[in-house]
């Protein structure tokens, strides 16, 4: 239910709605002091299911209200900043696509429409960014895709939409790309390019060493607080998704690391890391500094990210014995499908090194 809308009054045509907005009924005069139009309950029918929403139970609303509506319902259910800042600036874009129509004029025909400008144009949204000057990736055709599939689920659950235009559109399939991590060799350049004898040095240390350890997303890391870390026993506790607290262990160097970044961390604020100003290090200085380190060091074949940290951790933590259930839980994964991606990276690994013994043409000597 949105916030703000109430009880439709006999014979009224419209309701109130969030931020003082009107709703236009479909059918005003079929309307019962009783009917609670957002309750996005269907008919009563032996069938729930919201594909039997009748139009006379759908609401007329914009698609710029319906994109605001479905943002606040994002942020009820406690997404992470980073999550509705994503679906804002990709509905954002659609919108200014399509235009502000009204919600329930959007036809599969449109989203098509959408998709294919999105995958074909190699100019696209006024060509304000890089990324929206070059060719689209099929990731990122699939991030739309998830991002219709989500708003328009929500909307058919509102009943704002009957049935969503999204049924009739498959998944665009997404190539399967062979997972990248950084080698020892490649940590070991990166700590190089992190000084002892300097504030940003130590910190920069402490945050490759932390990445490479705990596994964490980068918003995990971005939002510790000092209070979150135990060094006695070793232990941090993270704040996952949907604000779900997990707790994970630091190594011993992990933890000498972090020791030595807070010995020369000359403030009173509670984040963990904090730039050369004494203020909250962010995720997109943390993104860049992660980025800086590895250009600097020559790295290359291989995404300099904090994400490919937990990749490279997820993958050597297997490699060294580590199950697929535990580290679900230390990657604070709701599907183990998602941790069984490791496990197929690290048995792809030891394919190629089993091809390097065996190979027929080598030992043939052919």
């Amino acid at each position: 239910m949105l916030a703000g809308r109430g009880v439709a009054q006999p014979g009224s045509a419209l309701e109130w709605g969030s931020r003082g907005r009107r709703f236009k009924s479909s059918r005003p005069d079929q309307l019962q002091s009783s009917d609670i139009i957002l309750s996005a309950r269907p008919p009563d029918s032996s069938d729930s299911s919201p594909s039997n929403v009748q139009p006379a139970h759908l609401i007329d609303i914009l698609l710029e209200d319906a994109i605001d509506d479905f943002l606040l319902s994002k942020r009820a259910e406690n997404l992470s900043d980073d999550s509705i800042s994503f679906y804002e600036g990709m509905l954002g874009r659609i919108e200014r696509l399509v235009g502000n129509t009204a919600l329930a004029n959007v036809t599969s025909a449109d989203i098509r429409q959408i998709l294919s400008y999105v995958r074909h144009e190699s100019v696209r949204w006024g060509g304000t960014s890089v990324s929206s000057r070059r060719p689209a990736k099929p990731i990122t055709v699939d991030a739309y895709w998830r991002t219709l599939s989500a708003f328009f689920t929500w909307a058919e659950r509102e009943a704002l939409v009957a049935p969503s235009p999204m049924r009739a559109i498959p998944r665009p399939k997404v190539p399967k790309l062979a997972m990248t991590i950084f080698t020892p060799e490649d940590i070991q350049r990166l700590l190089s390019l992190c000084p002892a004898n300097t504030y940003l040095g130590l910190r920069n240390a402490a945050i490759v060493r932390f990445l490479l350890d705990t596994g964490a997303r980068l918003e995990e890391v971005t939002t510790i607080q000092v209070h979150d870390i135990d060094l006695k026993r070793g232990t941090v506790k993270l704040w996952g998704k949907g604000s779900k607290e997990r707790l994970v262990r630091m190594g011993y160097r992990c933890q000498r690391s972090i020791r030595r970044y807070l010995a020369v961390r000359d403030s009173a604020r509670p984040e963990l890391f904090l730039t050369a100003q004494m203020e909250p290090l962010q995720p997109q200085g943390l993104r860049y500094m992660i980025r800086r380190l590895a250009t600097r060091a020559g790295i290359s074949g291989v995404r300099s990210s904090p994400h490919t940290f937990r990749h490279t951790f997820a993958v050597y933590y297997l490699r060294s014995g580590g199950d697929v259930k535990t580290l679900q839980m230390l990657l604070g994964h709701d599907d183990i499908r998602m941790t069984l991606r490791y496990l197929t990276a690290v048995e792809h690994e030891d394919a190629l090194r089993a091809h390097e013994r065996h190979s027929p043409v080598d030992r043939l000597r052919l």
